[in-house]
């Protein structure tokens, strides 16, 4: 009675914006959504910000990305709010990302609301999503500004002497204080309003307005460039090593978009199955009994890129060709510089890898129902939810007493890692966080300053 009586409520966005919350703050709560995956560059990020440097802590080869924004932000959350206040205002990207990710499906679909719902619901409870969006990490971000990026490209095609051209220089100027792969976005949109050139009739006017807005968010930026002899140019500039050579590590492009929408969590644990077998162990008795469900959630991900390319190459005029389009370009140019291919730089792809996913989920189930697999169609359904539920509750818990067992390949090769961390704060000035906060999780360190102020 209580479910049909309240139905509406819990099929809808609305419910699915309160749990995407509520997980999110409960990984605040068990450590502020920090791991290992990206402490490193959570804590540059930090130091950067109480330093008040007007470039980002955000790498680019041997220089970085233009500031002073990202630090002004982070600064301004820890002097009112405290350290806590900088992974609250991720979490409250990320809960936000949940509802732009609907708006982009239902835009890509409207005749069928329940894509949209279902890509909702994957992105506010389960893992990568919520890695995605609970940590202080400068890639993240990026992730929702692309996904805002895509709708304000959908608004572009569909409407003519659209006004919504001012708003698309402008997130490409922002995205780019954040991550190097704002440029490959750039590059895959321009290849995609240059193909469908024809169907686009932008309004300059406004376009014209978000790109000198767009322009006047770099003026403090070159300002202090000058000021320091381009300090950040230099360096940018000066590293072309790798440019046009290929690595194996590339080629990891072709698998890593199958785990980030699957439950495979194993970069998230360690670099090294022995790590992860032990996180296996640890919550799920074996990895005998994990296999299954980690196998169910792998099988949903290769069969919603099968359904995305059949959609690709089967109609002429689909938002799955113009979005291949993009992620061509935008793959090939990033592609030529050289660089290993990393999870981090899904973050211009996000949009499209959870429009896959929700396609691949709802046709898969669709088909076993229409086929009367009734129990096997609900079994599989509980416990791909389940697991990545679970998973979702577990990784905090993880993380706060992880399990890490060092190769031999890895005890020679992290100090060499740490060692460059150090010597780089050491040229920014923050040698005096290393020794406090390199030791801590982020939540530990926000305790031990609560107990020091009190």
């Amino acid at each position: 009675m209580f479910i049909r009586k309240y139905k509406k409520f819990i099929v809808s966005i609305h419910s699915i914006f309160i749990l995407a919350i509520v997980f999110r703050v409960y990984w605040l709560v068990m450590g502020l959504g920090s791991s290992h995956f990206s402490f490193l560059d959570e804590l540059r990020g930090y130091a950067f910000a109480k330093e008040l440097l007007y470039y980002s802590a955000a790498r680019v080869g041997a220089g970085y990305l233009p500031g002073p924004w990202q630090n002004l932000l982070y600064f301004g959350l820890e002097e009112t709010l405290g350290i806590i206040g900088i992974y609250a205002f991720s979490a409250l990207l990320g809960c936000l990302h949940v509802y732009a990710l609907y708006v982009f499906i239902r835009l890509c679909y409207p005749e069928e609301k329940r894509y949209a719902l279902i890509g909702a619901f994957i992105t506010a409870i389960f893992p990568w999503p919520l890695q995605f969006s609970a940590t202080a990490w400068n890639p993240y971000p990026a992730a929702l500004l692309s996904t805002l990026s895509f709708i304000v490209l959908m608004k572009l095609l569909g409407n003519p002497s659209s006004r919504y051209a001012f708003w698309l220089p402008l997130i490409f100027a922002v995205m780019a204080f954040f991550h190097l792969m704002a440029f490959f976005s750039l590059l895959g949109f321009l290849a995609v309003l240059l193909v469908y050139r024809k169907k686009i009739r932008m309004h300059w006017g406004y376009a014209s307005a978000g790109i000198v807005l767009g322009m006047l968010l770099y003026i403090p930026f070159f300002y202090f460039e000058i000021l320091n002899d381009f300090y950040v140019l230099k360096k940018f500039f000066g590293d072309t090593g790798g440019f046009l050579s290929f690595a194996p590590e590339q080629l990891k492009f072709l698998y890593i978009p199958f785990v980030v929408s699957s439950q495979e969590v194993s970069r998230l644990i360690g670099y090294n199955w022995e790590t992860y077998s032990l996180f296996l162990d640890r919550f799920y008795g074996s990895f005998v009994l994990a296999l299954p469900l980690l196998g169910i959630s792998f099988m949903l991900s290769i069969y919603s890129y099968f359904i995305f390319f059949k959609k690709v190459f089967t109609k002429k005029n689909s938002w799955e060709r113009i979005f291949f389009i993009y992620m061509g370009i935008a793959l090939i140019s990033f592609l030529l510089t050289g660089r290993n291919f990393e999870i981090r730089y899904l973050n211009i792809y996000w949009p499209i890898i959870f429009l896959a996913l929700s396609l691949g989920v709802f046709q898969f189930f669709e088909k076993l129902l229409k086929r009367k697999y009734y129990r096997l169609s609900y079994a599989l359904l509980f416990l791909y939810i389940f697991n990545g539920v679970y998973l979702s509750f577990v990784l905090p818990i993880y993380f706060r007493n992880p399990s890490y067992i060092s190769t031999e390949s890895e005890a020679k090769r992290l100090p060499k890692h740490e060692d460059r961390r150090i010597e780089e704060f050491k040229e920014v000035g923050h040698t005096r966080l290393v020794g406090s906060l390199y030791s801590f999780s982020l939540l530990e360190q926000l305790l031990l300053e609560m107990i020091a102020d009190a």
